[in-house]
């Protein structure tokens, strides 16, 4: 047997770190993700740490997803939220607009 995806319209955006607030407003099942990564010594007693955006964790039924920066955003036909792939979301869709 075979099949073929059904042509139904979806929301999506891509996820850019210019995009990240107006992303979280319209996703929210979406949450940021930082990871804090070691900086210079700033004396022998002191160690400075940065948080760097890793992504938005993503809470579907199927558990949490991570997003990260360049991946869409999707938007289901039962209004749930999944990350997708840049590869895979071109092989699937076409943008009607933006």
């Amino acid at each position: 047997m075979k099949a073929i995806k059904k042509p139904i319209e979806i929301e999506c955006m891509r996820l850019t770190l210019d995009s990240i607030q107006e992303v979280m407003q319209w996703c929210p099942a979406c949450e940021p993700r930082y990871v804090m990564h070691e900086g210079s010594y700033l004396n022998s007693n002191q160690q400075q740490y940065s948080r760097v955006f890793e992504g938005l964790v993503i809470h579907t039924l199927e558990g949490n997803h991570l997003a990260k920066v360049g991946d869409y955003i999707v938007k289901g036909v039962q209004g749930e939220f999944y990350p997708c792939k840049p590869d895979i979301f071109d092989q699937t869709y076409d943008i009607l607009s933006e």
